[in-house]
Parts: C-alpha cells; sequence; structure tokens
C-alpha cells in the first residue's frame, strides 16, 4: 500500500513534470517541487503514467508510457514516464499547452512480475498481464480489459495483436505468460 503522503506527493510529482516539460521543455527539480524523498519514493518500482483528456462523465487515453520492471526508483520513473506519456508515446502527438487543464493523470505502481503455468490463472480487473512468443511481448495494466468489456480469451487476442502477432497468437504452444497487480492513484476528474 502507497502511504496517503506518499500517492499526493507522487500526483504533485507528475503534474509539475507534466506542465514543465509541455510548457517549458524541462525538468523540475525536486527542491521547487518541495517534495523530500523518503524510502519509499526512492525504492525501484515499476510504474505506469497514464495521461487522459476528460470530457463531461468520460476520459480518453491520451498517453500511456510504463515500465514493468523495477530499474528506477520510484519518483524517478513517475518523472520520466510522464515526460514519456506526454512527449513520446507513439500513438499520440505530444500534449501541448492547450490540453492541460483537460488532463488527468493516473500512476500505477506495479507489484513484481510472476509467471504462471497457464492463461488460466490470469484474474480479469486483478491481475496486469504480460504476453511473451519467441521475441515478441506486450503489456496491459488490470483495468484494460474491464474498460473494454472483453473476457479472457478477447484480452489475450488483444495483447497477441498489440504484440504484432495473429489474434490466436497466445495459444500457441510457447506462448507464457505473467502477471502483477497494481495500486492505482490518479487525479480526480
Amino acid at each position: 500500500m502507497v502511504p496517503e503522503n506518499d500517492k499526493k506527493n507522487l500526483l504533485t510529482l507528475a503534474r509539475v513534470t507534466l506542465e514543465a516539460c509541455v510548457e517549458a521543455s524541462q525538468t523540475p527539480s525536486l527542491e521547487a517541487m518541495s517534495i523530500i524523498l523518503n524510502s519509499f519514493l526512492q525504492e525501484p518500482r515499476g510504474v505506469f503514467v497514464t495521461l487522459y483528456v476528460t470530457g463531461e462523465k468520460e476520459k480518453t487515453l491520451r498517453g500511456c508510457i510504463g515500465t514493468i520492471l523495477p530499474v528506477q526508483p520510484l519518483y524517478q520513473a513517475v518523472i520520466n514516464n510522464t515526460i514519456a506519456a506526454a512527449l513520446h508515446d507513439p500513438r499520440f502527438s505530444p500534449v501541448t499547452e492547450e490540453e492541460l487543464p483537460s488532463i488527468v493523470l493516473e500512476i500505477n505502481i506495479l507489484t513484481l512480475p510472476k509467471k504462471v503455468a497457464s492463461y488460466e490463472e490470469i484474474r480479469l480487473g486483478h491481475d496486469g498481464i504480460i504476453f511473451h512468443l519467441r521475441n515478441r511481448q506486450s503489456v496491459f495494466l488490470p483495468a484494460v480489459p474491464i474498460e473494454f468489456g472483453w473476457s479472457l480469451s478477447q484480452t489475450l487476442s488483444q495483447l497477441a495483436l498489440k504484440a504484432g502477432l495473429f489474434t490466436n497468437a497466445w495459444q500457441a504452444q510457447e506462448a507464457w505468460f505473467e502477471i502483477f497487480q497494481s495500486e492505482v492513484i490518479q487525479e480526480k476528474f
């Protein structure tokens, strides 16, 4: 569980980073944000940062970039993935200053992935899924299948497509899966 104070710090970190990278092409200093790095924020963690554009009653994906494995301290991963989601997600053009007021941030802090013996062990909505086949892989955060209303087989087909493979590639004998869980921290919209 992420301590309540750290949730606020992480959202502040992501918001200030988003605004600084879009408005001034800069990365703000931690001192400028008045964030004190405690042991939790310095712990290496896998993390995804997702940007949504909000409408009256819905939100639309605007960017999402993350790291599955804990290769950086949490605070640094949030900074780097916020910048990447805003400026370098290949599915979208870079975020503009005009969009900033309508963007809502979501941070997913991940557990370590673990291999499962069969895709049948995957619990939709609870587990994030990493699909592997030969030299290809793709990932969905736990909320993705729920947002789209997909069954397990539909989710696995979409993972195969995301990996650049045929929809039934997940059924290949050499395909394998890892799962992880995620704690979601998000701004209100």
